[in-house]
């Protein structure tokens, strides 16, 4: 629809798996992690994805080293 009326705005960004973002948010703020669990567990399970804007982000060599492609 919004493309359809001209309100489509395009970003650039990363997706990540967000069953393993929300286990690395647990080790640094396990109260952040517990309300994803509650509120919205369908991003806890095996294949759900975050999208992360490309401004939010920071990149580290160690993630890339660490991809699966990588």
């Amino acid at each position: 629809w919004a493309r359809l009326t001209g309100r489509l705005e395009v970003v650039s960004g990363y997706v990540v798996r967000s069953d393993r973002a929300i286990i690395l948010l647990s080790g640094s703020r396990p109260d952040a992690a517990a309300w994803w669990q509650t509120h919205a567990p369908m991003f806890c399970e095996p294949g759900a994805e975050f999208i992360f804007d490309a401004p939010a982000c920071e990149p580290s060599p160690e993630s890339v080293a660490n991809a699966p492609w990588g």
